[in-house]
């Protein structure tokens, strides 16, 4: 296994468990897509030094964004289920 291998081996494990479990793969694209939108758009504020925030109003502001928007969690939620219990 050369330089290559090496350096892009998680890559390459990740498409072999793609490969093989293509259902629980969809799965995780789904949960993480609907992660990645319920937090897109909940209004977070930035912090002191510019990043993101990450503290009690932050954590109040997303759940208060998924109980305004339950499709989000519920889609995060059938996708991490897809992938735990599907076995095919």
């Amino acid at each position: 296994m050369g330089l290559r291998g090496i350096l892009f081996w998680p890559l390459y494990r990740l498409a072999d468990w793609a490969d093989d479990n293509p259902v629980s793969a969809i799965g995780v694209v789904v949960a993480l897509g609907a992660l990645a939108v319920l937090f897109f758009s909940a209004p977070l504020g930035a912090g002191a030094d510019g990043g993101l925030a990450l503290d009690v109003h932050t954590a109040t502001v997303v759940a208060d964004t998924a109980l305004e928007r339950p499709a989000y969690p519920v889609a995060a939620a059938a996708g991490l289920a897809v992938v735990i219990f599907y076995d095919g």
